[in-house]
């Protein structure tokens, strides 16, 4: 033996017997030096002693019998992969393991839809795999499945909008656009309350005028921007004014004048026809 491998053996597989040296070179180049193929019984120069297409490393390292070209289609874990499967399968998952990430999701399942059998997190929008297929319904291949610029468990774990609605308030705003932009909240439609929505108030919309979501008077005039977009005055100018509206106050205290004097009349008349 030269070192720890039988001469014989050394021999056998036309190896250098007499040179030590060997013990750690690797003929069929499958990253087991002959000291471990000679351990494990491999052929030092064929990277699959058995035949069962599936390499010797993998079935050393994964305790499987390199030896045994029948165990390829075995399913040791229970997960509906047969070993052939775990090992071609871009990811390589564990034989022995039915679910590598513990995500609650079996690696056969992953395998055929796509999600990663070793990141319970595909997508890493902070979700588990299997709370966005079991609870949210979300898609875990994607971390925004809404599009509305805030990843899935952002929605769920924090702004508790809704991951699959874009504008869960139905203001006219994205979720994350409320959200990182506007600072508006994406639950309730109308921030300031002014009577406008926030998607109107930050567009030239139906009222022609910009003004501020979070503020419900913009211009300061002590009217709410939603009551100038009614009386169809400028909420972003507080000199605007519609004439009529304003003489309003005027007109109601004239006729309120004219009401009294003719009620105090009537009393007054009635007064006299008493006695």
């Amino acid at each position: 033996m030269d070192g720890n491998i039988n001469i014989l053996w050394e021999y056998q597989y036309s190896l250098l017997p007499l040179n030590s040296s060997d013990n750690f070179t690797d003929p069929d180049s499958d990253q087991v030096p002959n000291i471990y193929e000679f351990l494990n019984g491999t052929n030092p120069k064929n990277d699959d002693t058995d035949f069962d297409n599936i390499g010797d490393l993998w079935e050393i390292l994964n305790n499987l019998n390199p030896l045994d070209s029948t165990d390829n289609v075995s399913d040791f874990d229970g997960d509906g992969m047969l070993n052939i499967w775990e090992y071609g399968n871009s990811t390589q998952t564990d034989p022995w393991d039915p679910d590598c990430d513990d995500d609650l999701i079996n690696d056969y399942w992953e395998w055929t839809n796509g999600t990663n059998p070793w990141n319970n997190d595909t997508d890493y929008d902070g979700l588990l795999d299997s709370e966005e297929l079991l609870t949210y319904f979300t898609n875990p291949l994607l971390s925004d499945t809404d599009e509305d610029f805030l990843t899935d468990g952002r929605e769920v774990l924090s702004t508790l909008t809704n991951p699959l609605i874009n504008d869960t308030d139905e203001d006219g705003i994205l979720d994350g656009g409320e959200v990182d932009f506007f600072f508006t909240d994406p639950l309730n439609p109308d921030h300031d309350g002014d009577g406008l929505l926030d998607g109107e108030e930050v567009i030239l919309g139906e009222d022609g005028y910009i003004t501020d979501p979070k503020n419900a008077d913009t211009d300061g005039d002590g009217y709410s921007d939603g009551l100038e977009a009614q009386w169809g005055t400028d909420p972003t100018d507080p000199n605007s004014k519609n004439e009529l509206i304003w003489q309003l106050p005027l007109i109601f205290g004239i006729s309120g004048g004219i009401i009294f004097i003719i009620t105090l009349s009537k009393f007054i008349r009635r007064r006299k026809n008493l006695k």
